[in-house]
């Protein structure tokens, strides 16, 4: 999907231990117990390796588009090497030695990888931002991203809330400059047997994207209805946007809207993933949002 919008990571890298990163449950033959599905955690310090993956809204700056992209790669527990291929290798990051001790960022010297603060509750998925340059075209994307659930460990059947937390940005031709809305809450309801994907966001704090200053939003509240699970990862759906529960239209008759995300982890406890994330954009003649949710 490619969109204009205005200013405001598919190769996996190396071949992978499978009890890093889960898989099927081997086979009950009546004499042998099942082997649940075992991840680590972005923490873990284990000579092991994890099998990354997400999906991002990705700003071209310098030709003013963007589109849903998707990220995989590799975490080396161990020595906390961390690549990340974005955009089926438009762009291959590479950090040799893990996240910076107080920032808690990537870097592979010329690319920066930033991980949102309301990530710190969560285990295996974290909110980010990301800049680098292909070809002297600068990008900027959002995203969600971390140890993915195999797609084998998905369930078929019953359903799950998540909640958690979420940010976003909306721009109108009303408004004067963009409003970022932070600290924001979501609830995610997930039918696997139904294989969708509803999404709530809202409470958010508005504020000025340039000064930061409080400021007023033309919405209070995101809903994502019907996005279709495929393996791992979950896509399209219906975005409604409302302020005191009458709906806000946001871009315009032209509007083009698009969603993405993922599942992180697992819980042996309530055998399904641990965490879920993912993206939103909607663009049009009228104005914009974009935004991001991670919950658990």
């Amino acid at each position: 999907m490619q969109l204009s919008i205005k200013p405001t990571l598919v190769s996996v890298t190396a071949l992978l231990m499978l009890s890093a990163c889960g898989g099927a449950p081997s086979q009950d033959t009546g004499t042998d117990p099942v082997v649940a599905p075992s991840y680590e955690t972005l923490n873990s310090t284990k000579d092991v390796t994890s099998i990354l993956g997400g999906t991002a809204t990705q700003y071209n700056r310098t030709q003013k588009t963007v589109k849903l992209v998707t990220i995989t790669g590799t975490l080396e527990h161990g020595t906390g090497e961390t690549r990340i291929d974005v955009d089926n290798g438009a762009y291959v990051f590479v950090d040799l030695d893990g996240p910076e001790a107080v920032t808690g960022a990537l870097s592979d010297g010329s690319a920066t990888f930033e991980v949102y603060p309301a990530s710190v509750n969560y285990q295996y998925a974290v909110m980010y931002d990301m800049k680098h340059s292909v070809s002297g075209d600068e990008y900027f994307s959002v995203g969600i991203g971390g140890i993915i659930t195999s797609a084998s460990d998905i369930p078929t059947a019953a359903t799950a809330i998540y909640t958690g937390a979420a940010a976003a940005q909306v721009y109108t031709n009303s408004l004067t400059e963009a409003v970022r809305l932070s600290n924001g809450t979501s609830t995610v309801n997930v039918d696997f047997s139904g294989k969708t994907v509803d999404v709530t966001m809202t409470n958010f704090t508005p504020i000025a994207y340039v000064t930061g200053a409080p400021l007023v939003s033309p919405i209070d509240t995101i809903t994502i209805t019907g996005m279709t699970i495929s393996g791992n990862a979950f896509s399209g759906g219906t975005l409604t946007t409302t302020n005191g529960g009458a709906t806000v239209e946001i871009g315009g008759s032209d509007a083009v809207f698009g969603a993405g995300g993922n599942f992180f982890g697992y819980d042996n406890t309530t055998s399904r993933p641990a965490e879920v994330g993912g993206v939103i954009s909607q663009d049009g003649t009228d104005g914009y949002i974009t935004g991001v949710f991670i919950a658990k």
